[in-house]
Formats: structure tokens, C-alpha cells, sequence
């Protein structure tokens, strides 16, 4: 978590001229890392955040009900959700999935704890909501920083630093 922040610091973009290419290669490659985890976990969020809204807009209001047990109506498709999020979000396999431990550190607390707490629904919900904000923020800001990275290796090349066969070779291409 730590090393995130001084990613998403403005003074960590400011220093990548200084870089040498195969440092700003790894520094790309990690912040492209996080923002896969980060928007990973963010997905998990906003389903949780969908299956809390959903439970508490429940017909029976039974109040014993565990919103974990939403998971499996969620998936079969008969909890009704009022979203505009895709029902259906393919995961890549080009980084590897967030850890619990991850996510948990990314959000500040344990998603399936909280989901599996019938009684503080509305409590925790309000805190599925600040921590989809806080990941919404983490995103934007790693998506600056990943596209200023990806700049520099473009100021190398006009500056005739790199050559055309280095920046295919290390940038993706959009």
C-alpha cells in the first residue's frame, strides 16, 4: 500500500526523466500492475455495494438473511439489481489477481466480513461506497501516472534517445 501512494505521488512522475529506460519499463509495468488490482478490487466493491442495495431493498426485509447468501441469487441472476454497471465483466489474465490480504489493504477492511454482517447493512454499505470512491480515485490517479510514463518513453524517442524498435518492443501500443 505504501509503495502505491508513492506511486500516485505528483513527485513520482516529476523524477521520470532522471530514469533510465529499463527503470521506467518496470515502473510502467508496476503501475499497470496496481491499476489491474486496484480496477479488480473496485469490481468486487461495486458488486457488494450492488448486493447490500439489493438486500436492503429485499420484499421479505428479513433481517436474519445473510447478504452472502445474495452472492448465489446474484450469480443464478434472480436478485434484481438497480445499476448501470455490466452484469458481466471479463477478468484478464495478463496480471495476477489481487490477494485477499490486498484487497483488504486497498479498501481498509475485509470484504467478506462486511458482507457477511446482516445487521450494520446500512453502515456497511456506507463503507463499500467510501471505499469504491477511494479505489475510483486510485485508478484515475494510477492511469495519469501510467500515461505519463508511457510519454516519456515518446519524448525519448523525439529527442532520438530511443529508437522506434525500443518503444514497440517496451510500449504497448493503444
Amino acid at each position: 500500500m505504501a509503495r502505491l501512494e508513492v506511486m500516485i505521488d505528483p513527485g513520482f512522475i516529476s523524477r521520470c526523466e532522471s530514469w533510465p529506460a529499463d527503470i521506467l519499463r518496470e515502473r510502467r509495468q508496476e503501475a499497470e500492475t496496481f491499476e489491474y488490482k486496484i480496477s479488480y478490487t473496485r469490481r468486487l466493491v461495486q458488486g457488494g455495494i450492488d448486493i447490500l442495495e439489493a438486500h436492503l431493498r429485499a420484499d421479505d426485509q428479513d433481517c436474519t438473511k445473510d447478504p452472502l447468501a445474495s452472492v448465489k441469487e446474484a450469480i443464478s441472476g434472480s436478485l434484481e439489481f438497480m445499476t448501470s454497471r455490466a452484469a458481466y465483466t471479463d477478468v484478464s489474465t495478463a496480471f495476477p489477481l489481487p490477494t485477499a490480504l490486498e484487497i483488504s489493504q486497498f479498501i481498509g477492511f475485509d470484504i467478506e466480513v462486511v458482507l457477511d454482517q446482516p445487521e450494520n447493512i446500512q453502515t456497511n454499505l456506507d463503507k463499500m461506497k467510501a471505499a469504491e470512491v477511494l479505489l475510483s480515485r486510485y485508478r484515475r490517479d494510477l492511469h495519469k501516472v501510467i500515461d505519463a510514463l508511457r510519454h516519456e518513453f515518446v519524448i525519448r524517442y523525439q529527442r532520438g534517445q530511443i529508437n522506434v524498435d525500443q518503444i514497440f518492443d517496451h510500449l504497448d501500443t493503444v
